[in-house]
């Protein structure tokens, strides 16, 4: 025993015989290693008022039969409160003795006979240190329920009998019952109200496996849904001797994930019905592909079928009359002007027109003329005749005509260069320009 010597120790002593003060006191003072002030009093119910405060070390009280026999002082002392150790001294040997004094609170009990200086002191000694051990348990204990008790947890610990060892006040409030109470029941009928432990109990799979378990349960008596943590706990040689249940209210989460799930199944049928949405529309979109390629493609029918029936006309209608016109004696003049009618009216008629509707370079109207007579090998002189304009004008629209087709500053023939592939060549809106009508024939003709 590490014992820290008091520098000096304050003994009272209850003794209705003074020969017993004198003994005690020279006992003390033989002591070689601690100082002792002693305090005496014959009568026990003044001996009572006197340690009301309590304000010595130890209390030695001397037991004899009798009506006021100190075993009933030692009681009264310890239900008014005195922590302080008491050593009770008997003047009858045996074990009987000894067991009423310590029955009654002592923590030691000397036979008188016996006494000696070491005897006495080391009891007096033992008993102090002892009662530090047992205040310093006692405010680690209530220092241990404090904080469970402040804990938002609830805290059991229970043995491999399934009782319940230590419970903190949380715990006990939602099982309404005093902690004290629930102190040895059993867990799972306190908890359950069942005769034999759930499936799910994690106290019984620490016992089985001796580790740590979790788990999710629903339990009314505790207020709903919880969460529970069960860890293995060991005795002095390291044996499992239960678990330690940690208990957690987890209601206003598990409301939580049934909002949040409630959310999703919301959102998942909003994107299911947009998701329909879309593939109508998508349905409808390919629907109206579908009829627009048809409209297009009917389009392009009618167009083959207007060209035709243009053409035909063209070579059936228009170029035989022409032909006829010929033989009717005209002049130079004349029948090179209905050469290039012919000749503008074969074109029409033919895919040259559909070609150079296609590209183009920025031609104005009466360039595009020129071009279509020097196509069909006319000379600028017979350009200029025909359109009824000076040489010079022809020269400075074919001079305008190869710049835009990219031929200045080159050798090459601009009779060549608008023989080639007419693709590459005129604007898209060349068609219009070149598409003579009847009337445009008429004034030519009357040109003549």
């Amino acid at each position: 025993m590490n014992f820290t010597p008091l520098p000096l120790i304050r003994v009272f002593l209850a003794a209705d015989d003074e020969d017993d003060y004198k003994l005690v006191r020279a006992l003390l003072a033989k002591s070689a290693t601690t100082d002792y002030s002693l305090e005496w009093e014959a009568n026990f119910e003044a001996a009572l008022s006197r340690v009301h405060g309590f304000a010595h070390d130890i209390y030695l009280i001397v037991c004899r039969s009798g009506e006021n026999n100190g075993l009933e002082l030692i009681g009264e002392m310890i239900a008014n409160g005195c922590r302080e150790p008491i050593i009770g001294v008997t003047d009858q040997p045996g074990l009987e003795s000894n067991v009423r004094a310590m029955n009654a609170g002592a923590s030691d009990c000397l036979y008188k006979a016996q006494l000696q200086t070491p005897v006495l002191e080391r009891a007096i000694l033992r008993a102090i240190e002892g009662k530090r051990d047992e205040s310093a348990l006692a405010g680690i204990r209530e220092e241990w329920e404090c904080t469970l008790d402040a804990m938002c947890d609830l805290i059991m610990i229970i043995d491999r009998q399934f009782r319940i060892r230590r419970i903190n006040k949380g715990m006990a409030e939602r099982l309404g019952m005093r902690p004290d109470v629930l102190l040895g029941k059993v867990c799972h009928e306190v908890v359950h109200g069942l005769d034999s432990p759930p499936a799910y109990c994690p106290h019984v799979r620490v016992l089985k496996l001796g580790m740590e378990q979790f788990g999710e349960i629903y339990e009314k008596r505790l207020g709903g849904h919880l969460s529970v943590s069960a860890s293995p706990c060991y005795d002095g040689q390291a044996r499992l001797a239960g678990s330690i249940l940690v208990v957690r209210d987890i209601n206003i989460l598990k409301t939580m994930e049934e909002k949040f799930r409630s959310v999703i199944e919301r959102l998942e049928g909003r994107l299911a019905a947009l998701a329909g949405e879309l593939r109508t529309k998508a349905a409808d979109i390919k629907e109206m592909d579908t009829a627009m390629k048809v409209l297009l493609r009917r389009r392009e029918l009618d167009r083959k079928d207007v060209e035709e029936s243009v053409a035909a006309n063209i070579t059936e209608a228009l170029i035989p009359f022409l032909v006829r016109l010929k033989n009717t004696g005209l002049t130079k003049s004349q029948m090179a002007c209905l050469d290039s009618i012919e000749c503008r009216l074969k074109e029409i008629a033919s895919p040259f027109l559909k070609e150079i509707s296609q590209n183009g370079f920025g031609l104005t109207r009466t360039e595009v003329q020129i071009v279509s007579l020097l196509r069909v090998g006319k000379t600028s002189k017979e350009v200029a005749q025909i359109l009824n304009v000076s040489i010079n004008t022809v020269k400075f629209h074919r001079m305008n005509i190869r710049y835009k087709l990219g031929l200045s500053g080159r050798k090459s023939s601009l009779k060549v260069r608008l023989g080639e592939n007419c693709k590459s060549m005129v604007l898209p809106y060349l068609f219009s320009i070149l598409f003579l009508s009847f009337q445009d024939i008429a004034s030519i003709v009357s040109a003549f």
